[in-house]
This record gives structure tokens, sequence and C-alpha cells, in this order.
């Protein structure tokens, strides 16, 4: 019994270290919303001091993000959403407050060399040429409103997660059949051909945008994906299936397989072909 607290904790520590990753905002907005659920008046005013919280640290973006956190968690659990379905909700709530944000200045779906300007004599410090960082900065614009959907993707199902958890929900198995079908494709192969025919005839409109739908859909395919891992390691040690899912966060080219995996499963059907348990 002891063993099996201790690994839950672990479990519930490990995620709310992954939710922090994509923005802190997420993770106070996850917990306030999970103290709702719990005790709607108190939850309340906990989501009143993490808002402020969030915007003494990150400012206008990071309140609205915070408050679309858990306004997102907070109806999809009032309406019997599964994981799924609420970290849907949670991420088109949240886009729409990144977006908004930028009224404010630059942010996440719109960053700026100005911006980013600090990190170049970062960058000179660890040994890595000027224009190397510059071109690092370069691709950081260009790719922001791509890379800022897809953090908040990632943050949201993050987020979802650690939500229900907090709140006493088990509500994980929906994820195990995960699959994007032929529409989504559809959009990765038009993105591609945009990326492509935009970069052949020189029109930078229709490169950027395809390019940064590229970006944004190795959300929902690196999900799957990582579903598949997930399905593949389920049986194994906990330590196992830990070192797999670190490899894949530090490791590019695992983390491509696994996105690759994703893509491919519209056709393949990856879980189908594993042994049944």
């Amino acid at each position: 019994m002891k063993d099996g607290r201790a690994q839950g904790a672990l479990r519930a520590a490990a995620l709310a270290a992954a939710t922090a990753v994509p923005g802190l905002h997420f993770l106070a907005g996850s917990l306030a919303s999970a103290a709702v659920r719990r005790r709607p008046v108190a939850g309340s005013a906990a989501v009143v001091a993490a808002c402020i919280l969030m915007y003494w640290l990150g400012g206008l973006e990071g309140a609205l993000l915070c408050i679309a956190t858990a306004a997102g968690l907070t109806a999809a659990s009032s309406a019997r959403l599964s994981w799924p379905q609420s970290s849907f909700v949670t991420a088109a709530a949240c886009v729409i407050a990144a977006a908004a944000s930028l009224a404010d200045g630059p942010g996440i779906m719109g960053m700026t060399a100005a911006v980013l300007e600090p990190l170049v004599p970062v960058y000179a410090s660890a040994g890595i040429p000027e224009s190397q960082a510059r071109s690092v900065m370069d691709a950081l614009v260009y790719l922001s409103p791509g890379t800022g959907a897809f953090q908040v993707v990632i943050g949201s199902i993050l987020a979802a997660r650690l939500a229900g958890l907090a709140a006493g929900s088990r509500d994980a198995g929906s994820w195990r059949t995960l699959r994007l079908g032929l529409a989504p494709a559809w959009f990765l192969i038009c993105a591609l051909a945009a990326a492509v025919a935009g970069d052949r005839t020189g029109t930078d409109l229709a490169a950027r945008a395809g390019a940064n739908v590229l970006v944004f859909l190795a959300a929902p395919y690196g999900a799957v994906g990582l579903v598949i891992l997930g399905e593949a390691v389920r049986r194994k040690p906990f330590l196992l299936a830990a070192g797999l899912f670190l490899a894949v966060a530090a490791t590019p080219v695992i983390a491509a397989g696994v996105l690759l995996t994703g893509i491919l499963d519209t056709w393949l059907d990856f879980r189908a072909r594993f042994p049944k348990q």
C-alpha cells in the first residue's frame, strides 16, 4: 500500500513539474480549477490568487492564460467532458487568450527580435557563435505563431490531466484510443505543400503559414505517438517507461520518431498490431 502511494505521489509530482514546463500559468490554472471542483467558494479565491500571481510573474499574458486554463477546465468538468475533450476546450480558450494578450505586446503567439535579443549573450557565453544564435532567434520569430499554439496544446493536455488527478478523477483510458483520422492528415498535407510551394516560388506568406501549421500539428500527432508509446510500455516497469519518455523529451531524433509514428498511425493503426494483454 505504501509503495503504491509513493508511486502515485511520484507520478503526481512528475506531472506537476511537466505541466509547469510549457508555462507556470498552466500549472496555476490547473490547480486552481481542481480547488474549485473540491470546494467552490475557497476554490474561487484560489483562482483569483493564482491569476494575480501570474500577472505579477508574467504580465497580462500570464494572467489571461491562467484564467483561460482555469475557466476551460472548470467548464469542461461541469459538462462532464472526458480528458481529451477537456484538453480541446482548454486549448481553444488558451489560444484565444494568447492571441488577445498580443494587444499588450509580444507574446508566445507573436515573438519579436527585440524580445529575444537578451538571449544572444546567453548563447555566446555557452560558446555558440553570434551568427548561429541570431539564426535561432530569427527561426523562433518566424515560427512563433506555430510554436506558441504548440505550447498551448501541450500545456492544456497536461493541465487537464493534472486538474483531474488533483480533483480525484481517474479518467485516463479515453486517450488510449486517440487517433486523428484522415481529415487532419489533409491539413498536414496541405500545410506541407504550402510550405514547399511558398519556399520554391518566394511567396513568404504561404511558406510561413505552412511552416507554422506544421509546427502546430506536431502537438496532436506527437500526442498520438506518445499514446502509442504508452500502450507499448504499459505493462513494463515504471522506471523503464519513465526513462523512455524522458528520452523522447531529451533526444530530438527519438522525438521525431514518435512524431512520425503518430502521423503514420493514421494509415497503419499500430495499436491494432500489439498483442492483446
